[in-house]
């Protein structure tokens, strides 16, 4: 979605690798010098991201789901930890920083994800030893409320979305 509201449509979560470069020339174009995008499993095990010189990534966590193309977890789970440890092998130099693996700490396969990463990690969660963590959660009819503790400080949160799973 770009400022304007306007988007790009794609049958994809990670579109084909030649409309996502058609879409990046676009925005290159018009100014734009980042993206945040979604990767999917799909689009990793496709090559749909080939090339895509990506700085940082973030895993939020592993769940039973895409079988139909990876056919277990344990396939699963080693196609999303090859993005993160091909996204820390791309091409150095032209100013591009070291990339930067963000790691949910609180999911059963952080340690796994940890061993594949290379480079900057930082952790979030809502257990002890995380970097970023949700502390003093209270959920209600009218979302979660919590304090966000980080090296930096502390900070009230408050979402509209309700379930311990958005915080």
């Amino acid at each position: 979605v770009l400022e304007d509201g306007s988007r790009e449509p794609s049958p994809n979560t990670t579109p084909g690798l030649l409309s996502l470069y058609r879409t990046f020339q676009a925005l290159e174009s018009a100014g734009y010098t980042a993206v945040v995008m979604e990767v999917s499993s799909q689009g990793v095990a496709q090559h749909r991201i080939r090339g895509v010189p990506f700085t940082a990534a973030v895993w939020t966590n592993l769940s039973p789901e895409h079988f139909e193309l990876h056919g277990d977890l344990d396939t699963y789970r080693n196609v999303k930890m090859s993005f993160f440890s091909g996204c820390a092998r791309r091409p150095a130099g032209g100013g591009v920083p070291e990339f930067a693996s963000v790691l949910n700490a609180d999911d059963p396969s952080f340690p796994m994800f940890l061993s594949a990463c290379s480079g900057t990690v930082r952790t979030f969660g809502l257990r002890a030893g995380a970097e970023v963590m949700a502390e003093n959660i209270e959920s209600g009819f009218d979302g979660n409320h919590f304090v966000l503790s980080t090296g930096g400080g502390r900070r009230p949160v408050s979402l509209a979305l309700g379930g311990e799973f958005n915080v």
